[in-house]
């Protein structure tokens, strides 16, 4: 798939589709770990603790947040996501996974 970046004007256009998202309930529509640098996984289900974030992925070894005993901050274990934002900047449900976690990385 070749992958055309949207140019501001389109964009913009896509912003009302965002702004109509709920307010106060939503669905989960995605859950993508990255188990080592460069993979991203898309499950469909997974296990979440607060020692470990979400199980499989490698938030604790590539965390850049620390508390101050050394240990990776639990509040950035997790990252949630506006889906109709990854849509419009994936353009494809196919390029999800590696959409949501570039987007993490900004």
């Amino acid at each position: 798939m070749t992958v055309v970046h949207l140019n501001l004007e389109e964009l913009e256009a896509g912003v009302e589709n965002i702004k109509q998202s709920p307010k106060d309930d939503g669905t989960l529509e995605c859950i993508v770990i990255r188990p080592d640098t460069d993979q991203r996984v898309d499950l469909q289900e997974c296990e979440l603790s607060p020692k470990g974030g979400v199980h499989g992925d490698n938030w604790a070894s590539r965390s850049n947040q620390f508390l101050p005993n050394g240990s990776p901050n639990p509040a950035v274990q997790v990252t949630l996501m506006n889906s109709r934002t990854v849509d419009l900047l994936a353009q494809d449900r196919t390029r999800w996974p590696a959409t949501i976690c570039l987007l993490t990385l900004i």
